[in-house]
Protein backbone atom coordinates (compact mmCIF):
# COMPACT_ATOMS: atom_id res chain seq x y z
CA UNK A 1 0.00 0.00 0.00
CA UNK A 2 2.31 2.23 1.37
CA UNK A 3 4.96 1.69 -2.10
CA UNK A 4 1.88 2.21 -4.37
CA UNK A 5 1.23 5.79 -3.00
CA UNK A 6 5.09 6.30 -2.92
CA UNK A 7 4.58 5.57 -6.89
CA UNK A 8 1.90 7.80 -7.47
CA UNK A 9 3.30 10.63 -5.65
CA UNK A 10 6.32 10.02 -8.48
CA UNK A 11 3.82 10.28 -11.35
CA UNK A 12 2.64 13.28 -10.24
CA UNK A 13 5.52 14.77 -9.66
CA UNK A 14 6.87 14.09 -13.22
CA UNK A 15 3.94 15.46 -14.65
CA UNK A 16 3.70 18.25 -12.71
CA UNK A 17 6.63 18.79 -14.18
CA UNK A 18 5.94 18.33 -17.77
CA UNK A 19 2.96 20.39 -17.61
CA UNK A 20 5.55 23.26 -16.99
CA UNK A 21 3.96 24.13 -13.39
CA UNK A 22 6.22 24.72 -10.27
CA UNK A 23 7.52 21.77 -9.35
CA UNK A 24 9.71 21.68 -5.65
CA UNK A 25 13.61 21.91 -5.96
CA UNK A 26 15.26 19.51 -3.94
CA UNK A 27 17.36 22.48 -2.65
CA UNK A 28 15.53 25.78 -2.92
CA UNK A 29 12.16 24.93 -1.94
CA UNK A 30 13.11 23.32 1.55
CA UNK A 31 13.59 25.20 4.02
CA UNK A 32 16.17 27.51 2.75
CA UNK A 33 17.33 29.51 5.64
CA UNK A 34 18.69 26.37 7.12
CA UNK A 35 19.64 25.11 3.95
CA UNK A 36 23.51 25.83 3.72
CA UNK A 37 23.60 24.40 0.12
CA UNK A 38 26.47 26.58 -0.82
CA UNK A 39 28.95 26.72 2.07
CA UNK A 40 28.43 23.55 3.96
CA UNK A 41 28.29 21.25 1.43
CA UNK A 42 30.93 22.53 -0.95
CA UNK A 43 33.39 21.85 2.12
CA UNK A 44 31.79 18.13 2.73
CA UNK A 45 33.94 17.04 0.04
CA UNK A 46 37.50 17.00 2.06
CA UNK A 47 39.38 15.56 -0.53
CA UNK A 48 37.96 17.99 -3.58
CA UNK A 49 40.12 20.88 -3.98
CA UNK A 50 37.96 22.04 -6.82
CA UNK A 51 34.89 22.26 -4.45
CA UNK A 52 37.15 23.99 -1.73
CA UNK A 53 38.67 26.25 -4.65
CA UNK A 54 35.32 27.33 -5.85
CA UNK A 55 34.45 28.30 -2.41
CA UNK A 56 37.63 30.43 -1.85
CA UNK A 57 37.20 32.02 -5.34
CA UNK A 58 33.68 33.30 -4.72
CA UNK A 59 33.61 33.81 -0.40
CA UNK A 60 32.38 36.81 1.43
CA UNK A 61 35.35 38.96 2.06
CA UNK A 62 34.83 39.37 5.78
CA UNK A 63 35.39 35.78 5.56
CA UNK A 64 38.44 35.65 3.97
CA UNK A 65 41.48 36.04 6.21
CA UNK A 66 39.54 32.44 8.11
CA UNK A 67 39.09 30.58 5.03
CA UNK A 68 42.81 31.02 3.78
CA UNK A 69 43.99 29.97 7.03
CA UNK A 70 41.65 26.57 6.76
CA UNK A 71 42.72 26.33 3.18
CA UNK A 72 46.09 27.08 3.61
CA UNK A 73 46.79 24.35 6.59
CA UNK A 74 45.18 22.04 3.82
CA UNK A 75 48.32 22.70 2.02
CA UNK A 76 46.48 23.64 -0.97
CA UNK A 77 48.28 26.86 -2.92
CA UNK A 78 45.80 30.06 -2.74
CA UNK A 79 48.22 32.64 -4.54
CA UNK A 80 45.64 34.34 -6.89
CA UNK A 81 42.25 33.74 -5.21
CA UNK A 82 41.76 36.94 -3.16
CA UNK A 83 42.36 38.84 -6.52
CA UNK A 84 39.68 42.10 -6.35
CA UNK A 85 37.60 42.75 -8.94
CA UNK A 86 34.94 45.48 -9.26
CA UNK A 87 32.84 45.20 -11.72
CA UNK A 88 32.57 47.45 -14.31
CA UNK A 89 29.11 48.28 -15.98
CA UNK A 90 25.78 49.26 -14.59
CA UNK A 91 23.44 47.43 -12.42
CA UNK A 92 20.65 45.64 -14.65
CA UNK A 93 17.58 44.71 -13.32
CA UNK A 94 14.98 41.53 -14.62
CA UNK A 95 11.51 42.57 -15.93
CA UNK A 96 8.42 41.27 -14.92
CA UNK A 97 7.50 39.64 -17.88
CA UNK A 98 3.85 41.32 -19.31
CA UNK A 99 1.57 39.35 -21.72
CA UNK A 100 1.14 39.95 -25.35
CA UNK A 101 -0.13 37.55 -28.23
CA UNK A 102 0.92 39.57 -30.90
CA UNK A 103 3.98 40.70 -31.47
CA UNK A 104 6.31 41.91 -34.52
CA UNK A 105 8.84 39.50 -36.40
CA UNK A 106 10.66 40.52 -39.94
CA UNK A 107 8.43 43.98 -40.00
CA UNK A 108 4.90 41.47 -39.62
CA UNK A 109 2.89 41.17 -36.73
CA UNK A 110 2.18 37.53 -35.97
CA UNK A 111 0.44 35.60 -33.01
CA UNK A 112 2.52 33.90 -30.43
CA UNK A 113 1.28 31.20 -28.34
CA UNK A 114 1.98 30.67 -24.82
CA UNK A 115 1.51 28.19 -21.78
CA UNK A 116 -0.25 30.40 -18.76
CA UNK A 117 2.31 28.16 -16.31
CA UNK A 118 5.27 29.42 -17.58
CA UNK A 119 3.89 33.19 -17.68
CA UNK A 120 2.86 32.83 -14.31
CA UNK A 121 5.88 31.13 -13.07
CA UNK A 122 8.04 33.80 -14.87
CA UNK A 123 6.39 36.37 -13.26
CA UNK A 124 6.25 34.68 -9.67
CA UNK A 125 10.10 34.34 -9.90
CA UNK A 126 10.87 37.62 -11.47
CA UNK A 127 9.25 39.57 -8.30
CA UNK A 128 10.71 37.37 -5.83
CA UNK A 129 14.24 38.34 -7.16
CA UNK A 130 13.39 42.03 -7.64
CA UNK A 131 14.17 43.12 -4.70
CA UNK A 132 17.14 41.09 -4.34
CA UNK A 133 18.91 42.55 -7.31
CA UNK A 134 21.26 44.46 -5.95
CA UNK A 135 23.01 41.46 -3.52
CA UNK A 136 25.04 39.57 -5.65
CA UNK A 137 25.74 37.51 -2.83
CA UNK A 138 27.13 33.92 -3.26
CA UNK A 139 26.76 33.01 0.51
CA UNK A 140 23.02 34.30 0.87
CA UNK A 141 20.67 31.37 0.08
CA UNK A 142 17.71 33.49 -0.47
CA UNK A 143 19.24 35.33 -3.15
CA UNK A 144 21.11 32.11 -4.70
CA UNK A 145 17.55 30.30 -4.76
CA UNK A 146 15.76 33.32 -6.59
CA UNK A 147 18.36 33.83 -8.56
CA UNK A 148 18.03 30.06 -10.22
CA UNK A 149 14.24 30.32 -10.27
CA UNK A 150 14.96 32.94 -12.70
CA UNK A 151 17.08 31.01 -14.90
CA UNK A 152 14.52 28.23 -14.87
CA UNK A 153 11.40 29.58 -15.39
CA UNK A 154 12.61 32.97 -17.55
CA UNK A 155 15.95 31.98 -19.33
CA UNK A 156 16.82 29.83 -21.84
CA UNK A 157 20.29 28.90 -23.86
CA UNK A 158 19.09 27.27 -26.37
CA UNK A 159 15.75 27.81 -27.34
CA UNK A 160 14.34 27.99 -31.27
CA UNK A 161 12.58 31.37 -31.70
CA UNK A 162 10.13 32.91 -34.34
CA UNK A 163 12.71 35.73 -35.31
CA UNK A 164 15.91 33.21 -34.18
CA UNK A 165 15.42 30.10 -35.89
CA UNK A 166 18.96 29.04 -35.22
CA UNK A 167 20.78 30.12 -32.00
CA UNK A 168 24.18 28.81 -33.37
CA UNK A 169 24.67 32.10 -35.73
CA UNK A 170 24.24 34.70 -33.33
CA UNK A 171 26.46 32.60 -30.69
CA UNK A 172 29.35 32.56 -33.03
CA UNK A 173 29.35 36.85 -33.19
CA UNK A 174 28.33 37.85 -29.91
CA UNK A 175 31.00 37.80 -27.37
CA UNK A 176 31.66 37.95 -23.78
CA UNK A 177 34.51 40.77 -22.21
CA UNK A 178 36.02 39.52 -19.28
CA UNK A 179 38.99 40.88 -17.05
CA UNK A 180 40.94 38.73 -14.80
CA UNK A 181 38.80 35.85 -16.17
CA UNK A 182 35.52 37.36 -14.69
CA UNK A 183 33.03 38.61 -17.50
CA UNK A 184 31.40 41.89 -17.30
CA UNK A 185 30.36 43.43 -20.22
CA UNK A 186 28.92 41.52 -23.90
CA UNK A 187 29.20 42.51 -27.62
CA UNK A 188 29.16 41.57 -31.55
CA UNK A 189 31.89 41.05 -33.82
CA UNK A 190 31.01 43.20 -37.25
CA UNK A 191 33.89 41.76 -38.74
CA UNK A 192 37.19 39.67 -37.32
CA UNK A 193 38.65 42.50 -36.08
CA UNK A 194 35.97 45.28 -34.87
CA UNK A 195 33.54 44.78 -32.00
CA UNK A 196 30.58 46.37 -31.22
CA UNK A 197 29.71 47.40 -27.45
CA UNK A 198 28.75 49.90 -24.72
CA UNK A 199 31.08 52.87 -24.03
CA UNK A 200 30.24 52.73 -20.53
CA UNK A 201 31.41 49.13 -20.09
CA UNK A 202 35.28 50.44 -19.93
CA UNK A 203 34.27 54.35 -19.58
CA UNK A 204 32.93 56.53 -16.64
CA UNK A 205 29.56 58.18 -17.79
CA UNK A 206 30.14 60.79 -15.23
CA UNK A 207 33.34 62.59 -16.05
CA UNK A 208 34.20 60.42 -19.73
CA UNK A 209 37.44 58.52 -18.53
CA UNK A 210 38.31 55.33 -18.16
CA UNK A 211 37.37 52.93 -15.67
CA UNK A 212 39.45 53.04 -12.37
CA UNK A 213 39.26 48.74 -12.68
CA UNK A 214 41.30 48.96 -16.07
CA UNK A 215 43.93 51.51 -14.64
CA UNK A 216 45.59 49.66 -11.55
CA UNK A 217 48.05 48.14 -14.46
CA UNK A 218 47.62 48.92 -17.85
CA UNK A 219 49.24 45.85 -19.15
CA UNK A 220 46.78 43.64 -18.79
CA UNK A 221 44.91 42.87 -21.60
CA UNK A 222 40.81 42.64 -21.53
CA UNK A 223 40.01 39.40 -23.32
CA UNK A 224 36.81 38.29 -25.20
CA UNK A 225 35.40 35.16 -26.21
CA UNK A 226 32.21 33.92 -28.85
CA UNK A 227 29.28 32.62 -26.87
CA UNK A 228 30.02 29.05 -29.28
CA UNK A 229 33.44 29.54 -27.92
CA UNK A 230 35.13 29.62 -31.48
CA UNK A 231 36.73 33.08 -31.49
CA UNK A 232 38.96 34.48 -28.53
CA UNK A 233 40.37 37.77 -28.88
CA UNK A 234 41.76 40.82 -26.65
CA UNK A 235 41.26 44.30 -26.45
CA UNK A 236 44.52 46.64 -25.11
CA UNK A 237 44.48 49.65 -22.74
CA UNK A 238 45.69 51.92 -25.90
CA UNK A 239 41.79 51.12 -27.74
CA UNK A 240 40.07 51.76 -24.64
CA UNK A 241 41.91 55.35 -24.14
CA UNK A 242 40.44 55.42 -27.96
CA UNK A 243 36.73 55.50 -26.99
CA UNK A 244 37.52 57.75 -23.51
CA UNK A 245 35.17 61.25 -24.24
CA UNK A 246 36.83 62.69 -21.21
CA UNK A 247 33.24 64.73 -20.91
CA UNK A 248 29.85 63.56 -19.43
CA UNK A 249 28.30 61.46 -21.86
CA UNK A 250 24.55 59.90 -22.27
CA UNK A 251 22.72 57.06 -23.75
CA UNK A 252 23.01 58.51 -27.32
CA UNK A 253 26.41 58.01 -27.33
CA UNK A 254 26.73 54.88 -25.64
CA UNK A 255 27.28 52.66 -28.95
CA UNK A 256 30.63 52.33 -29.81
CA UNK A 257 32.91 50.11 -32.05
CA UNK A 258 36.14 48.82 -30.43
CA UNK A 259 39.41 47.55 -32.27
CA UNK A 260 40.00 43.86 -31.41
CA UNK A 261 42.89 41.37 -32.35
CA UNK A 262 40.76 38.13 -33.09
CA UNK A 263 41.91 34.19 -33.10
CA UNK A 264 39.47 31.61 -34.47
CA UNK A 265 39.44 27.68 -34.36
CA UNK A 266 40.25 26.00 -37.10
CA UNK A 267 36.52 24.92 -37.44
CA UNK A 268 34.86 27.82 -36.70
CA UNK A 269 31.99 28.85 -39.01
CA UNK A 270 32.20 31.89 -40.67
CA UNK A 271 31.08 35.35 -39.28
CA UNK A 272 27.68 36.27 -40.11
CA UNK A 273 26.99 39.68 -41.66
CA UNK A 274 25.63 42.15 -39.69
CA UNK A 275 23.42 44.82 -40.55
CA UNK A 276 22.05 47.47 -38.56
CA UNK A 277 18.50 48.40 -38.87
CA UNK A 278 16.38 51.21 -37.54
CA UNK A 279 14.26 50.45 -34.79
CA UNK A 280 10.74 51.72 -35.78
CA UNK A 281 8.43 48.93 -34.29
CA UNK A 282 7.30 48.45 -30.95
CA UNK A 283 6.54 44.91 -29.61
CA UNK A 284 9.39 43.83 -32.04
CA UNK A 285 10.73 40.65 -30.58
CA UNK A 286 14.58 40.85 -29.88
CA UNK A 287 17.14 37.91 -28.74
CA UNK A 288 19.43 39.76 -25.74
CA UNK A 289 22.49 37.59 -24.57
CA UNK A 290 24.88 37.63 -21.64
CA UNK A 291 26.70 36.29 -18.48
CA UNK A 292 24.23 35.77 -15.74
CA UNK A 293 26.56 36.76 -12.61
CA UNK A 294 27.01 33.90 -10.45
CA UNK A 295 24.46 31.36 -11.76
CA UNK A 296 27.30 29.28 -13.10
CA UNK A 297 28.53 29.47 -9.54
CA UNK A 298 24.54 28.50 -8.16
CA UNK A 299 24.19 25.62 -10.60
CA UNK A 300 27.05 24.09 -9.73
CA UNK A 301 27.02 24.24 -5.59
CA UNK A 302 23.54 23.16 -6.47
CA UNK A 303 24.18 19.91 -7.89
CA UNK A 304 26.43 19.53 -5.21
CA UNK A 305 23.96 20.17 -2.46
CA UNK A 306 22.58 17.28 -4.22
CA UNK A 307 24.97 14.86 -4.44
CA UNK A 308 27.92 16.19 -2.17
CA UNK A 309 29.69 12.82 -3.24
CA UNK A 310 30.26 13.87 -6.76
CA UNK A 311 33.35 15.77 -7.71
CA UNK A 312 31.94 18.53 -9.38
CA UNK A 313 33.76 20.75 -12.28
CA UNK A 314 34.97 23.90 -11.51
CA UNK A 315 32.87 27.59 -12.06
CA UNK A 316 33.22 28.45 -15.29
CA UNK A 317 31.09 31.51 -16.78
CA UNK A 318 30.66 29.83 -19.77
CA UNK A 319 27.92 27.96 -18.35
CA UNK A 320 26.03 30.99 -17.13
CA UNK A 321 25.36 32.70 -20.64
CA UNK A 322 21.68 33.24 -21.11
CA UNK A 323 18.61 34.97 -22.64
CA UNK A 324 15.25 35.52 -21.95
CA UNK A 325 12.41 32.83 -23.17
CA UNK A 326 10.11 34.01 -25.62
CA UNK A 327 7.30 33.27 -23.32
CA UNK A 328 4.32 35.64 -24.18
CA UNK A 329 6.72 37.85 -26.32
CA UNK A 330 8.68 38.79 -23.17
CA UNK A 331 11.44 39.96 -24.63
CA UNK A 332 10.68 42.94 -27.33
CA UNK A 333 10.83 46.36 -27.58
CA UNK A 334 8.17 48.28 -25.31
CA UNK A 335 8.55 51.99 -26.64
CA UNK A 336 11.21 53.89 -29.08
CA UNK A 337 12.06 57.77 -28.45
CA UNK A 338 14.61 58.61 -31.23
CA UNK A 339 17.45 56.09 -30.56
CA UNK A 340 16.33 55.43 -27.06
CA UNK A 341 14.89 52.13 -27.16
CA UNK A 342 13.21 50.64 -24.44
CA UNK A 343 12.71 46.66 -23.62
CA UNK A 344 11.24 44.05 -21.66
CA UNK A 345 14.30 41.51 -21.92
CA UNK A 346 15.55 40.07 -19.24
CA UNK A 347 19.26 41.58 -17.86
CA UNK A 348 21.89 41.29 -15.73
CA UNK A 349 25.34 42.59 -14.82
CA UNK A 350 27.08 41.79 -17.94
CA UNK A 351 24.51 41.93 -20.63
CA UNK A 352 25.79 45.96 -21.22
CA UNK A 353 26.94 45.95 -24.95
CA UNK A 354 24.39 43.34 -25.78
CA UNK A 355 23.43 43.51 -29.34
CA UNK A 356 19.60 43.99 -29.91
CA UNK A 357 19.25 41.51 -32.42
CA UNK A 358 15.63 41.44 -34.11
CA UNK A 359 17.13 38.20 -36.75
CA UNK A 360 19.35 35.81 -37.68
CA UNK A 361 18.54 33.70 -40.42
CA UNK A 362 20.48 32.23 -43.48
CA UNK A 363 20.41 34.97 -46.50
CA UNK A 364 18.44 32.89 -49.43
CA UNK A 365 20.12 33.93 -51.98
CA UNK A 366 24.36 33.71 -50.87
CA UNK A 367 23.41 30.96 -47.96
CA UNK A 368 25.51 33.00 -45.97
CA UNK A 369 24.54 34.13 -42.39
CA UNK A 370 23.06 37.50 -41.64
CA UNK A 371 22.11 39.13 -38.42
CA UNK A 372 20.17 42.15 -38.10
CA UNK A 373 20.07 44.40 -35.39
CA UNK A 374 18.73 47.78 -33.40
CA UNK A 375 21.50 49.02 -31.38
CA UNK A 376 23.36 47.80 -28.33
CA UNK A 377 21.77 47.46 -24.48
CA UNK A 378 22.86 49.75 -22.07
CA UNK A 379 20.83 49.66 -18.88
CA UNK A 380 18.00 50.19 -16.40
CA UNK A 381 17.03 53.33 -15.47
CA UNK A 382 15.25 52.70 -12.65
CA UNK A 383 18.43 52.07 -10.65
CA UNK A 384 20.14 54.67 -10.95
CA UNK A 385 20.38 58.42 -12.96
CA UNK A 386 22.17 56.27 -16.00
CA UNK A 387 21.23 55.16 -18.58
CA UNK A 388 18.86 58.55 -19.31
CA UNK A 389 17.43 59.42 -22.81
CA UNK A 390 18.83 62.68 -23.29
CA UNK A 391 16.30 63.87 -26.09
CA UNK A 392 12.06 64.07 -25.13
CA UNK A 393 9.53 64.53 -27.56
CA UNK A 394 6.18 66.10 -26.61
CA UNK A 395 4.18 63.72 -25.12
CA UNK A 396 6.44 61.25 -24.47
CA UNK A 397 6.91 60.60 -20.43
CA UNK A 398 9.93 59.01 -19.70
CA UNK A 399 9.22 58.14 -16.22
CA UNK A 400 6.25 55.56 -17.70
CA UNK A 401 9.15 53.20 -18.76
CA UNK A 402 11.47 53.30 -16.09
CA UNK A 403 10.84 49.57 -15.04
CA UNK A 404 11.72 48.25 -18.34
CA UNK A 405 15.51 48.21 -19.86
CA UNK A 406 17.21 50.62 -22.03
CA UNK A 407 19.46 50.29 -24.86
CA UNK A 408 21.10 52.79 -27.70
CA UNK A 409 19.15 52.59 -31.32
CA UNK A 410 22.26 54.64 -32.60
CA UNK A 411 23.86 53.26 -35.46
Amino acid sequence: MIRNIFKIIILIFFFSTFANAQSLDPVCDNDIEKNKFGDNNLLAGEKSNEKIDLLLRTFQEDKKNDLKKLIDNSGIKTTNYFVELKQPGIIQQVVIPELTDKVVVEKKMVKIGYNSNDLANCESATKEFLPLNKKTDLNDNVYLCALLKVNRYCLTNSEVQPHVQDPSIPKRAVVIFTFKNEPFCTGLLLDEKTVRTARHCFITPSNGRIQDVFNVDTTLLIALESIDGKRKGTVTFADIEKIATHNEFYLDDDSISLSVKISKDPDAKILPEVLFVQAINRNELLWLAGPVPLLHNALIMRATAINPENLIKKANWRDGVRFSAVIGGQCRIKAIEENCIYHTCQTFAGFSGSPMITRAYMSNSQDTPVIEYVGVHSGSPSLGNWPVCNVTRDGFISRDYTSFNLGDGKK
